[in-house]
């Protein structure tokens, strides 16, 4: 049984259910196995799991969306989330130039990946993944 949401932005299914089943378990083992990673570096950014739920979150949106505009609004977001995860460790340089890395590679597939979106709505003139099929 397939439910929509938002205008049919969202599809909320059993696929969709179990990968955030999947997703919810593995972000369970990640703040688990991050407390000894930071009880032994002495360095607790509190922000930590906050940024941990954001990224949980957009990704969990990711995996419902059913519109290519819903669909880019949450990968730019956990891509935000993930420069701050890189970031964590600032003081070594390693961390700090992977960030940048990062950045600047993202911003770079962002911007493909809006233009796609863009000649996809000037094509179908829709950008609801129902409605183009």
């Amino acid at each position: 049984m397939n439910f929509f949401g938002f205008n049919h932005q969202l599809s909320f299914d059993m696929y969709s259910l179990f990968f955030k089943f999947i997703l919810f378990f593995t972000v369970k083992v990640i703040l688990s196995a991050s407390t000894r990673y930071f009880i032994k570096s002495k360095a607790v950014p509190v922000e930590f799991p906050i940024i941990i739920q954001l990224f949980l979150f957009f990704t969990a949106v990711l995996v419902c969306a059913n519109d290519f505009m819903i669909a880019f609004l949450s990968i730019v977001g956990f891509s935000l989330t993930i420069y701050v995860l890189i970031l964590t460790d600032f003081l070594y340089h390693n961390s700090r130039e992977a960030a940048i890395k990062y950045f600047y590679l993202s911003a770079v597939s962002s911007g493909l990946l809006g233009f796609g979106i863009w000649l996809i709505y000037i094509t179908f003139l829709s950008t609801n993944f129902v409605e183009i099929t």
